[in-house]
């Protein structure tokens, strides 16, 4: 493993060989430690790395500590206990020095992109991503499964739903698992393939469960109850969120009683069952403080097509006025399909029924088309129901069903 450290940091020093290991050893002994196909002494890859610019202490009292702390880091990561993995990671980043030239460097770059992609930081994890690809050959076929794992989070979180499943497709070959059948569940579940993604999550469910790992199980359960909330098997939707809620009630998070309120409420919606819908959506007004503005317009976008459904239409216009003094103070991405919901609702704030006038046709037609493209395919769908009923109203039953044959394709 050092080797492949050592001849990264030649090549980004633009060094040969033989400039190399002039005085230190032989350029074929070198070019076996490079390729992994000896253990070099200590003393050998001291004077290797010195003469590359790196000094490492002779003395180093943490190396041990070290060794025991990784495979800590590792088991924090699996069973998603991120607050601890980034108080030890915290840790560990004060011998960054060490690491990235240590034979732990794989195991460090690894963890510095799971810890980036944790803080939502993916630019950076993208480099440091890209940084790994020299140490390629010489992984381990634990560190190919998080390679890939991580790729395919990293695609995930720019909507390449379909080349996350490959990269989840392939960290599974190397380690099977109930953690990354989940993530091969989720980005069938964001493709809109349900029954795969049922079925995945079902397998992935029974797996974690056996491992005791309840962070995971939550997180594999909300996407088999949405997952069977889109294919409108309600029944069944309704058992796994009352799972969820006894779960987040066991464990006393108020994230997963938020998610199941919010995700249980806009599964009734989607059903038309706005009294049920509304309920449920109510319980995240205590909560709504601690959200953040995107996650307060989407609740509120819930909520105001719950009054437009029961004809509350004072109560919707003014749940509008809200929303719309959040979106005056920000910068939001102007063509992202949710802002765009935003025009065709506000269409309500003059009629009871703007949904035979053009205007609102072309609105909800942009949402649904915007949709296609910042979001998984359950919003894509969700849209769709108000972009067929706004073609009907208008009379072109053609579109509507080419509409509604679309989506079930």
């Amino acid at each position: 493993m050092i080797g492949a450290v050592i001849k990264k940091r030649r090549l980004e020093k633009n060094m040969s060989q033989e400039s190399l290991c002039k005085g230190i050893c032989a350029i074929s002994y070198l070019s076996k430690i490079e390729s992994g196909q000896v253990t070099a002494s200590e003393q050998v890859i001291q004077l290797l790395l010195q003469n590359l610019g790196v000094v490492l202490p002779d003395d180093f009292t943490g190396a041990n500590e070290i060794a025991n702390l990784i495979p800590k880091l590792w088991e924090h990561q699996y069973y998603g206990r991120m607050n601890a993995f980034m108080a030890l990671y915290d840790k560990l980043s004060a011998h960054d020095h060490y690491l990235t030239y240590s034979i732990y460097a794989i195991d460090w770059y690894l963890l510095k992109v799971c810890a980036m992609q944790d803080q939502r930081n993916f630019e950076a994890s993208s480099e440091m991503m890209e940084a790994l690809e020299t140490y390629k050959p010489y992984f381990s076929n634990l560190q190919s499964h998080y390679y890939a794992l991580f790729k395919g989070t990293q695609t995930l979180s720019e909507s390449e739903f379909r080349l996350a499943l490959t990269h989840y497709e392939r960290a599974l070959q190397f380690h099977h698992n109930g953690v990354t059948l989940f993530y091969i569940s989720n980005a069938e579940y964001s493709l809109g393939n349900y029954i795969n993604a049922i079925r995945l999550g079902s397998e992935a469910y029974t797996l974690l469960m056996q491992e005791g790992n309840l962070f995971y199980a939550i997180e594999n359960t909300q996407i088999l109850a949405a997952a069977y909330s889109n294919v409108k098997q309600l029944d069944n939707a309704v058992m796994l969120y009352n799972r969820l809620l006894n779960m987040g009630q066991f464990i006393n998070d108020e994230k997963v009683l938020i998610s199941v309120y919010y995700n249980l409420g806009a599964t009734y919606l989607a059903c038309k069952l706005f009294d049920k819908a509304i309920e449920l959506l109510d319980q995240l007004k205590p909560h709504l403080g601690a959200f953040d503005d995107w996650q307060f317009i989407l609740c509120y976008q819930k909520l105001i097509l719950c009054d437009l459904g029961l004809e509350r239409y004072d109560d919707a216009r003014e749940k509008l006025r809200l929303v719309n003094e959040k979106l005056k103070d920000h910068h939001y991405p102007k063509d992202h399909s949710l802002i765009i919901s935003f025009r065709w609702l506000n269409l309500y704030m003059s009629s009871n029924n703007p949904i035979i006038t053009p205007t609102y046709l072309e609105a909800i037609r942009a949402t649904f088309d915007a949709s296609r493209k910042d979001s998984h395919y359950g919003f894509t769908l969700f849209y769709s129901d108000y972009l067929i009923e706004a073609l009907k109203a208008h009379r072109r039953y053609k579109e509507a069903i080419d509409i509604k044959e679309s989506m079930l394709g």
